[in-house]
């Protein structure tokens, strides 16, 4: 099957829960499936580096400029945000995917090659091509859309505007965001063949609005790990949060993690140390800022990362906020790491509390379950193996990849071209 694959981010590195989930399907994929893929250009210290990796996996790679210009500094991506909210129809996320030339470039493709499909990785990708795919004389009209969801859209901004961390003018454009996502969702949902989650617990809530009846939902896909947990490794009082913490449900959670639980957890085991990966943000660099018992590793390459968690009794997911499936969780399993998570967290992840995983939703509840998996030894080793076994038989390639591959090869329809005038 030709596959043309649209991804409003790059895919590689794997290092973020949202590449991970691509780049790994197109790993799996690459040996029946001719993937010509689509997505912004990376920095361009990373663009060779990007385009060699992703080329192993892909029958083409082609890279694109944004339209618009990606902003990181807090002030401006509430201005840019602002002027977007008020001045421009489509939601945010759909508008940082819009680039120049791209019609073009993928109508080109699809003039040479005969696909069989594009997958828009994110429905609201749907608007890099929707011009073309609206115009019946585009080579591109005639093919099956298909999309993958890894989060119900409308409900992130949702929960951004949640998040006590955010005040005034940008909650107020969070909830603006979210309503502009939830009728572009409704919008373009028809024009979709097929669209699936990686979340059950996301399908069900589109179809309880009834908008596609062609919903399906498939495991995401992670390489097994060479290395894991055993219960021949010595452990010591240490927990881990692994996470990118630039997305604000990990650094909220963390901070509700460190405010509240932390220091009950530390009147019980005060010998208990913190670790926390990834690039810090100004919040959490100035709540631990004097704390000796946490340790900010910053990035770390995938061997330093290994050991340090290996080296960990537990991993913690706090995450209060945000939909779909908590990557970080599904990789804590693999490498049969005991886990305490919140049921936000662990939403969508086929898991048996007190087996798997500790399942803990308040401030009290949780720090109980993170001192008695910091001083239970047995039970580390339960949940160290029934949680790599989970792994093993749910979210492994191996295990996960046939659902994808009966999505992708369902039988064509006819164009849809109706329904995209």
């Amino acid at each position: 099957m030709k596959m043309l694959f649209v991804v409003s981010y790059p895919p590689y590195p794997p290092a973020q829960g949202g590449e991970k989930v691509i780049y790994h399907r197109l790993q799996a994929l690459a040996d029946t499936h001719d993937i010509y893929l689509v997505c912004p250009e990376p920095p361009p210290e990373q663009r060779e580096k990007t385009h060699r990796a992703l080329s192993t996996v892909c029958k083409e790679v082609h890279f694109y400029a944004r339209s618009q210009r990606l902003r990181t500094g807090r002030l401006q991506s509430t201005l840019r945000l602002l002027y977007n909210s008020l001045f421009n129809p489509l939601p945010q996320a759909a508008i940082q995917a819009l680039g120049e030339n791209t019609v073009e470039m993928c109508e080109a493709i699809a003039a040479r090659v005969h696909l069989d499909l594009i997958n828009f990785e994110h429905a609201y990708t749907y608007a890099v091509l929707e011009p073309a795919l609206k115009r019946p004389a585009s080579p591109l009209s005639r093919l099956d859309c298909v999309a993958c969801e890894q989060n119900v859209e409308h409900q992130v901004w949702e929960d951004a505007a949640l998040n006590p961390l955010i005040t005034g003018l940008k909650r107020w454009l969070l909830k603006r965001e979210a309503k502009k996502m939830f009728e572009y969702t409704r919008r373009i949902y028809p024009n979709f063949r097929r669209i699936i989650y990686i979340s059950a617990a996301d399908a069900e809530i589109f179809k309880r609005l009834g908008w596609n009846a062609n919903l399906s939902t498939a495991s995401v896909m992670l390489p097994a790990p060479l290395v894991f947990k055993t219960p021949e490794m010595k452990n010591r009082p240490q927990l881990i949060f692994a996470s990118g913490l630039g997305y604000f449900p990990n650094e909220e959670g963390l901070l509700w993690f460190y405010e509240k639980i932390w220091p009950l957890v530390r009147s019980r085991v005060p010998t208990a140390r913190l670790v926390i990966t990834g690039a810090p943000t100004p919040r959490i660099n100035r709540a631990v800022a004097h704390d000796a018992a946490v340790t900010l590793t910053g990035f770390l390459d995938k061997p330093h990362f290994e050991k340090i968690l290996l080296e960990s009794d537990a991993s913690i997911s706090p995450i209060r906020l945000g939909s779909g499936i908590k990557m970080k969780n599904i990789e804590a399993m693999s490498y049969a790491m005991p886990m305490i998570a919140t049921p936000e967290s662990m939403r969508g992840i086929t898991c048996t509390d007190g087996e798997d995983v500790l399942i803990a939703g308040t401030t009290q509840a949780f720090a109980d379950a993170t001192v008695r998996l910091l001083t239970d030894a047995a039970l580390r080793e339960k949940l160290s193996a029934n949680a790599r076994k989970n792994f093993l038989e749910n979210y492994s390639c191996e295990m996960a990849l046939h659902t994808w591959k009966t999505f992708y090869a369902q039988p064509q329809l006819q164009a849809a071209t109706a329904a995209r005038t």
